[in-house]
């Protein structure tokens, strides 16, 4: 079955409805990035989803991405360099 959804990404990347650099892996973290954004905390719910067994191979979506954690410096009141 992952095959089939791969060939899908692949279409769509073809016919320009997704980044070309999309795969099967990109969509479930944006997936689960976007799901912790609305439902904060909910580990459990997200590796359900996901089919994890163990929350702790969830944890890896809890992380921040480089793009966020440059706005939390620029927010920052410690950042000196702040326009």
């Amino acid at each position: 079955m992952g095959r089939m959804f791969q060939q899908q990404v692949q279409f769509c990347a073809a016919r320009e409805t997704v980044p070309s650099q999309t795969t099967l892996h990109s969509l479930r973290h944006t997936f689960a990035t976007h799901y912790l954004k609305q439902h904060p905390g909910d580990l459990i719910g997200l590796a359900w989803l996901l089919g994890h067994r163990s929350v702790r191979t969830t944890q890896v979506y809890v992380q921040p991405t480089e793009k966020e954690m440059a706005q939390r410096v620029d927010a920052s009141p410690l950042n000196a360099y702040a326009d």
